[in-house]
């Protein structure tokens, strides 16, 4: 008998194919993360990581900036009843730019600090993977963040109707930012007759409960951890995640 022989040409994937390949791995963050954390580990994808943070940036951007537009924030003395400062009430150039810069910074640290963690993590419980598979499905994790920070920006825009929303807040020496952020939510519900503070923490919420899912899900799929040492992972990429307000 004869042997046969067989040529396996393998054809350049043009930009086209990225692209769809991109917007499919996009896709696939909300509705297979399983799969996709699996494909991840046999084709890493860094540049479609990067370009998730970058989406993830300019989501985060446009929702300060609308906010800064439509919410003037008036910060006074609980002694002396002086102001302190004004936030907000207008939309320049110059806090757009600092806007974009400051959230860059934030991502792209958080980014590769989530992704060391999990890594190093993953590692030293006898996981196997690479550091580029673990980059790339973190960065894909970020995704949830654009879809989340989409639907802050309808509540805003919806809250405010083109008006002005102004909050006055009282600064004592025992104010957290936790208890402002309260304030400001519900100064705007009051002010507009709209649920905006039950649906931004109903936001929050919803983004940690996905981030942490996804946190354990990289280490179970992309790594091959069994899912209580996945958990122990994920636990603590959420709890650095939050320290430094990746999500």
């Amino acid at each position: 008998m004869s042997e046969r022989e067989y040529i396996v040409i393998e054809l350049p994937r043009g930009p086209g194919y990225r692209i769809r390949a991109l917007f499919r791995r996009l896709a696939m963050v909300v509705y297979t993360p399983f799969e996709l954390m699996s494909e991840l580990v046999h084709e890493p994808d860094l540049m479609g990581a990067l370009i998730s943070l970058l989406l993830c940036i300019i989501a985060v951007t446009s929702t300060s900036t609308l906010f800064s537009s439509r919410v003037r924030i008036i910060y006074v003395n609980a002694t002396t009843n002086k102001v302190i400062g004004v936030i907000g009430g207008g939309i320049s150039k110059g806090r757009v730019l600092s806007s974009f810069v400051m959230t860059s910074l934030t991502t792209l640290v958080g980014w590769l600090m989530v992704t060391i963690i999990i890594y190093l993590i993953s590692s030293f419980l006898k996981g196997i993977s690479t550091l580029r598979s673990v980059a790339s499905a973190v960065g894909y994790a970020s995704f949830i963040r654009v879809l989340v920070e989409i639907i802050r920006i309808m509540n805003i825009a919806v809250a405010t109707r083109d008006t002005m929303v102004t909050v006055k807040i009282n600064i004592g020496k025992n104010t957290s930012m936790k208890y402002i952020t309260s304030l400001i939510s519900s100064a705007i519900s009051s002010q507009t007759g709209w649920p905006y503070a039950i649906l931004n923490n109903f936001l929050s919420y919803l983004l940690q409960v996905w981030m942490l899912a996804l946190f354990i899900i990289i280490p179970y799929n992309t790594c091959g951890l069994s899912l209580k040492k996945s958990i122990l992972v994920g636990a603590v990429a959420f709890v650095i995640a939050l320290f430094i307000r990746w999500i």
